[in-house]
């Protein structure tokens, strides 16, 4: 793969070069990621305004089904011609699209098709934004220092979807739609001008099966019979993609039936999701300080063991600033885990397949979704909203731990 622009000097972190690199990088991932949180409350809220609950729904859906359907095609894409160009070509297609419609929104109040014409657009981009971001790591610090810069990107990962909402609520409730709208096109263009000043570093040679060679579709379903082929990765995967099941549904889903049977205010809701974030961004800026490469897997499955308990605490909590409490520890525990694994995941991977390996992450996660928030109301409604704590605190207790059996898993270090 030929490096996009002169590379920076050194890759180590603590170059001035290598480090001023890194911070270009995270300010373009970052402001991505508030974009990304502001746009998707826009889109909520003004369908729910416009439309009925059930189109509502369909519009905020409906942008997965093309990001799903074409994710393994992007990530393909991104190895192919590198994952700074298709990260910066994504970043610059968001920013279009939301000065397109942002402008079209002064002059006409939002209506249900360009809605859903807006979620379907940005649906397909994030397709290739999505593995071409998570990959670009991989190219731009070298593999000894790769671990420490997952865990300032998953650090900046948690901070975003802090600042993200109240921002784009403020943008709503202030100014409307298309104000909030446009005010992405500030976001992203401070991303896209991040990202072009972003370098990778030299790559030596091509894969044998880069998809250059075998072709985008091919290449694209290469992603995941190398993940799957590969023990460590096949293992890290399914524990990934069960401890965000353990989360998603019971966090958004669960939490809301929990909050209006123990009648708290939506506001208690909200300090209970910014105590979990607030914990795992905690846990991950401690993990860029601490070295924990010899025992890494070991501290990660311990850690989504530790998380069990904690999530269903919140259940049992008398009160919404307990259940806070509780969500700060599990927080803290899954941002170790979290940062842990995947910083595993992409050291384990060839970079020449990184595209293709975060897509397949990508899709996995993405694709537990929709089932945990299904079980999630399903167990809800057969027993009740603490339940569905509980059922993921297990759930987490008993995957970490049956980790923890796997020489494989146990033994996945940096």
């Amino acid at each position: 793969m030929r490096p996009q622009g002169p590379p920076p000097s050194s890759p180590d972190l603590a170059n001035p070069a290598g480090s001023f690199n890194i911070a270009r990088w995270l300010t373009g991932f970052g402001l991505g990621l508030v974009g990304d949180q502001v746009f998707y409350l826009a889109l909520a809220w003004t369908a729910a305004q416009v439309a009925t609950p059930t189109m509502a729904g369909l519009i905020v859906g409906i942008g997965a089904a093309p990001r799903a359907a074409f994710l393994l095609f992007g990530g393909a894409v991104s190895d192919r011609f590198g994952p700074r160009p298709v990260a910066l070509v994504s970043d610059a297609a968001r920013l279009l699209t939301m000065l397109g419609f942002g402008t079209i929104a002064i002059t006409s109040a939002g209506n249900v098709p360009a809605l859903l014409i807006l979620a379907l657009v940005f649906g397909l981009i994030d397709a290739f934004f999505l593995p071409a971001v998570g990959a670009l790591p991989t190219r731009i610090v070298a593999q000894e220092h790769l671990a420490r810069a997952q865990a300032i990107r998953s650090a900046v990962q948690r901070i975003s979807t802090v600042v993200g909402p109240p921002l784009g609520g403020y943008l709503l409730s202030t100014f409307g739609f298309a104000t909030a709208i446009l005010a992405n096109v500030v976001l992203f263009a401070v991303s896209c001008t991040a990202l072009y000043f972003t370098r990778e570093l030299p790559q030596e040679k091509l894969d044998d099966n880069d998809p250059a060679e075998v072709g985008l579709v091919q290449g694209a379903w290469q992603g995941i019979r190398y993940v799957l082929s590969d023990p460590g990765l096949r293992a890290m995967l399914i524990l990934i993609t069960i401890a965000e099941s353990a989360y998603t549904g019971p966090f958004t889903t669960g939490l809301t039936l929990l909050a209006r049977e123990s009648h708290w205010q939506a506001s208690g809701a909200g300090m209970i999701l910014a105590f979990f974030g607030g914990g795992a961004c905690v846990s991950a800026l401690g993990l860029t300080v601490l070295k924990a490469g010899s025992s890494a897997g070991t501290l990660a499955l311990v850690s989504i063991v530790a998380t069990g308990p904690a999530v269903a605490a919140i259940a049992l909590s008398a009160s919404h600033v307990q259940a806070a409490l509780c969500a700060s520890v599990a927080g803290i525990f899954s941002g170790i885990s979290a940062t842990l694994l995947v910083a595993l995941f992409l050291t384990r991977t060839d970079p020449s397949r990184a595209g293709r390996v975060m897509a397949a992450l990508n899709l996995a996660t993405l694709g537990a979704a929709p089932a945990s928030y299904f079980f999630s109301g399903l167990i809800a409604s057969s027993f009740s909203p603490a339940a569905v704590f509980i059922a993921a605190g297990a759930l987490l207790c008993f995957s970490g731990a049956l980790g923890l059996t796997s020489p494989t898993m146990r033994n996945q270090r940096f």
